[in-house]
């Protein structure tokens, strides 16, 4: 597995909000999201989705699982969509990143993986209190599975090594 560290950068933002398991709720969530945009004109004019996964597989259960399914948008589209959508500015930050080609089912697996690398560097740890995402590059209803990519990421916070003891 390619693991790349990337900063991203802060993003502003229209989301949908959702609870559920994230298998069900990333497509309900789009489906939403994508018609609001589409209602209100602003689909061709914002970037690929993505979701923020607010929380960890073993921090709550599937139907308890919070994501918003975001789309970057611009200044304007922000103070025109801010009377019926939530809009706000996805943080960024430090993020190990993978991209995967294939089937959307998936990206589980791949972020299981991810995690299985990341507790094997004591270089890094997670960020629990920032979202994991997924960067969408392909839509499921048109886009044959072998062919949908999707870029995963992991908050991390770099670990400092320790300083050795004894004189400076």
């Amino acid at each position: 597995m390619d693991l790349t560290a990337r900063w991203l950068r802060p993003l502003p933002v229209v989301s949908v909000a959702a609870v559920g398991p994230y298998a069900e709720t990333v497509q309900e969530a789009w489906e939403h999201l994508r018609g609001l945009l589409i209602k209100h004109g602003a689909r061709q004019d914002c970037r690929p989705g993505f979701a923020l996964l607010r929380d960890l597989p073993q921090e709550a259960r599937a139907e308890n699982r919070r994501l918003e399914m975001c789309a970057q948008i611009s200044e304007d589209w922000r103070i025109r969509l801010s009377n019926e959508a939530a809009t706000s500015t996805f943080g960024g930050g430090a993020y190990l990143v993978t991209r995967h080609q294939g089937s959307y089912q998936a990206l589980p697996e791949v972020f299981s993986r991810m995690y299985a690398a990341c507790s094997l560097d004591m270089n890094i740890s997670l960020d629990t209190k920032r979202p994991r995402n997924l960067f969408f590059h392909g839509d499921p209803d048109v886009t044959p599975p072998e062919e949908l990519i999707a870029e995963l990421g992991l908050p991390v916070v770099a670990q400092s090594p320790e300083r050795p003891r004894g004189n400076p």
